[in-house]
């Protein structure tokens, strides 16, 4: 597969082993993948706390997380509400 056989839907998602993250591997990754890599200083980052979230998963809490936090809700009722307007407001073509 080269570089031109990626169209810009696809993403790469490192796991962040040592072995993995190497210089080479990574130039490789960053050329064939642009602005599509999941790492946790990638293009998108991938939080080491949250190795079990499927990307699906993860692009969702990240979504909802910066609706959420845009309003700046102050007391835990309005982060409840918040986080339902989010969840409501997540497009579909997201899902």
């Amino acid at each position: 597969m080269g570089a031109d056989d990626v169209d810009g839907e696809c993403f790469f998602q490192q796991d962040g082993a040592t072995a993995h993250t190497a210089r080479d591997s990574m130039d490789c990754v960053r050329v064939m993948f642009s602005g599509s890599v999941i790492l946790r200083f990638g293009d998108i980052a991938w939080a080491a706390s949250c190795p079990n979230l499927s990307v699906h998963c993860h692009f969702l809490w990240g979504q909802l997380t910066a609706k959420v936090r845009a309003d700046k809700p102050e007391t835990p009722e309005e982060l409840k509400e918040h986080s339902r307007d989010g969840i409501r407001a997540i497009d579909k073509v997201c899902c």
